[in-house]
């Protein structure tokens, strides 16, 4: 059991990532107390403003989501929130590439810093009544408002990291097949409905296949098998050809759904 343990450590990082964003829209006291005290409510009632939708502020929102988004689809859980982890290689993909949308970020950020003094000053004539500078912090403070961390550290085994670890693969493998079986559904479902066909449909199904080949810790031989399977049902017909004709759109679902059922992941 041991050497089990520290084989699969051996084959893994964890990876933490940690956000921080200025969130434009704020509570405002002095309304919220006028909303509940003109109703007769106790506190029920919250009024929120939006203080600025300053395109860069809004793009680098945008940005954050992906960033979020891009080291969720290249990780695995585990029982600790915020605590993921990475089969050994793919930390250097997924470096790259939060690397790349954290430049992107970071440009967007430093062009909403530039304008912040316009920014208050816009809020100022806007809001009329309802400005409150407190609303804003010093631009100093708000520089530090925003940052995308990620660290990677090797996976400990001994004592109870061990158990951790064995909790971890097997809720990882959970989090694998559902992700493989949910981009399948969904291929199904828009072939056979009425709903757009777009290329992320084809594209996810394709990438969650190619991921498996190192993500699946515990090598389950029905999820590498279904990925196998699936894998070239995803790159058989361009989605232009899947759009444009309804009876290969029919056979590409009948072909997802047998391989589903076959391996009773229907």
């Amino acid at each position: 059991m041991t050497n089990y343990i520290q084989s699969l450590a051996a084959r893994i990082k964890i990876s933490i990532l940690t956000q921080s964003f200025w969130n434009p829209k704020k509570r405002h006291i002095r309304e919220t107390y006028e909303e509940n005290r003109r109703h007769s409510l106790d506190n029920d009632a919250e009024v929120y403003i939006k203080l600025t939708k300053h395109d860069a502020l809004m793009a680098a929102m945008s940005i954050k989501g992906k960033i979020y988004n891009e080291h969720r689809r290249l990780t695995l859980p585990s029982p600790q929130e915020g605590v993921r982890i990475i089969p050994l290689g793919r930390e250097f993909e997924h470096s790259s590439k939060l690397s790349e949308l954290n430049n992107q970020f970071n440009k967007n950020v430093n062009r909403f810093i530039d304008d912040y003094d316009e920014v208050i000053e816009e809020a100022r004539h806007k809001f009329n009544g309802l400005f409150d500078s407190s609303m804003f912090p010093p631009e100093e403070v708000i520089k530090t408002k925003f940052s995308n961390n990620v660290k990677y550290m090797s996976c400990p085994y001994d004592g109870d990291w061990g158990v951790w670890l064995n909790e971890t693969v097997q809720l990882s493998q959970f989090e694998l097949q559902d992700r493989l079986v949910t981009a399948a559904r969904h291929l199904i479902e828009v072939c056979e409905g009425d709903c757009r066909l777009y290329s992320s449909v084809l594209e996810n199904l394709e990438d969650i296949c190619e991921l498996t080949g190192d993500f699946n810790l515990l090598e389950d031989p029905i999820i590498a098998k279904a990925a196998k399977e699936l894998a070239p049902i995803a790159k058989d017909y361009s989605i232009e050809t899947l759009r444009d004709n309804d009876g290969l759109r029919k056979d590409t679902a009948r072909r997802v759904s047998q391989v589903l059922s076959t391996l009773k992941l229907a």
